[in-house]
């Protein structure tokens, strides 16, 4: 046992960068295959190069009328662009310049004129919403489809590829998934809530396999979408612990954990644990009362949970931890936290991303980007009131935190 006044280790988020480039409040950040950060405003795309220097490279100034969505393409080499004046444009990464532009397709009956959403597929396909209807765009901004929701729908929203080649949206209370190639499309399944309520928020797991949404009722309903005929029921619905509105939901590189920032916490359900309908849940904790849970990122090949909130809290929460014997009613502690936001702004953050080299980027509504890395730092060690060698004693040795290098830490 360490004695009275040994320092011990334990995770702390270090500011490593910040920047004040943007000239509005930070709506996505994005990353590349390559590693570049492309940050978005409502009026710019602004591209870093990759940390650790971050260094601003180029400003790409979108139509007066505003930037709606971003995305970098498969190969990284280009960042897409949607407008509220109805057109995608491609725009190469290393000069800022306009590659190509394409005016969304006047469909019959759908009035809309911006573009809401884009996403690119591993296979180089870009899939544009607006309206009603679903653009998937090949090569050169080559138009190759018009995908709409059969029915009486309200606009399509919530754009996913599940795969290389499988699209999904959703449209009131269902979701579409479409299989996709240069030559033809086709519906493959539609995934109904059950009961019916329009669909808020939705997230595909990394392997494609599952469909998670949360709906107007307060209730986040999951489909498999390998095992499940079109139509068909969810195979998991779940209201317990949701008090309000799910403002997002996250899945884990294994595709088995799915979280969801639910006002003043953030849920975590173990979907690989589902027995009888239910489903083994967790409460990460950790917000100061009245703050509300505004973004969540896992890590893409880690076992980390970043998530923000609106007063500018950040906490990272360990999900290696949720099965530990310390765990006491599914309440989770989190292993680091900080606060992005200056005392005179009140910054509120609006967007997440871990980048691969272990750096969690956060996007504020005033506009600042923050780098935050994952580091341990030496703390004083209180000395116990009670030693010796019985079973209490040797509990307390085992949740100590162990000290790790600080680059393995930020590559878990």
């Amino acid at each position: 046992m360490a004695a009275k006044g040994s320092a011990v280790w334990q995770p702390e988020l270090q500011r490593t960068w910040s920047s004040t480039a943007c000239n509005g409040g930070v709506t996505s950040i994005a990353l590349s295959s390559k590693g570049k950060v492309a940050v978005s405003t409502k009026s710019s795309v602004y591209l870093f190069d990759p940390p650790p220097s971050l260094v601003l490279t180029k400003e790409i100034s979108g139509p007066e009328a505003g930037i709606t969505a971003t995305a970098f393409s498969n190969k990284g080499t280009d960042v897409v662009s949607g407008g509220s004046d109805g057109f995608v444009k491609w725009w190469q990464v290393e000069t800022g310049e306009e590659v190509c532009a394409t005016q969304f397709p006047q469909a019959e009956g759908n009035s809309e004129l911006a573009v809401q959403e884009v996403a690119c597929s591993n296979a180089g396909f870009v899939a544009a919403v607006s309206g009603r209807y679903l653009c998937v765009f090949g090569a050169g901004g080559e138009h190759l489809h018009t995908l709409g929701a059969e029915g009486d729908h309200t606009k399509l929203q919530q754009l996913h590829w599940l795969t290389s080649s499988s699209v999904s949206a959703c449209s009131g209370s269902e979701v579409t998934v479409w299989s996709v190639s240069q030559e033809q499309y086709q519906e493959t399944g539609v995934f109904a809530a059950n009961p019916s309520a329009n669909i808020t928020c939705l997230a595909a797991s990394p392997d494609g396999r599952f469909i998670a949404a949360a709906c107007e009722n307060s209730m986040v309903q999951v489909w498999d979408t390998e095992q499940q005929e079109s139509t068909m029921d969810p195979m998991l619905k779940i209201s317990e612990g949701i008090e309000g509105k799910v403002e997002r939901l996250s899945w884990d590189c294994t595709s088995k954990l799915l979280a969801a920032a639910v006002g003043n916490d953030v849920l975590v359900w173990d979907i690989s644990a589902v027995k009888d309908g239910k489903v083994e849940s967790y409460v990460c904790m950790g917000y100061d009362q009245g703050a509300r849970v505004s973004c969540l990122a896992f890590q893409a090949t880690g076992s980390l949970l970043a998530s923000a909130a609106d007063n500018g809290q950040c906490l990272v929460h360990d999900v290696n931890s949720f099965g530990s014997h310390g765990v006491v009613n599914g309440l989770i502690s989190h292993v680091a936290s900080t606060n992005v936001s200056s005392a005179e702004s009140g910054d509120a953050v609006k967007a997440l991303a871990w980048h691969p080299t272990g750096i969690l980027l956060v996007g504020t509504d005033t506009g600042s980007v923050v780098a935050l890395q994952m580091v341990k730092a030496p703390q004083q060690q209180q000395q116990r009131s009670s030693q010796g060698n019985g079973p209490a004693a040797a509990a307390q040795v085992q949740q100590q935190p162990q000290q790790q290098p600080q680059q393995q830490l930020q590559q878990q």
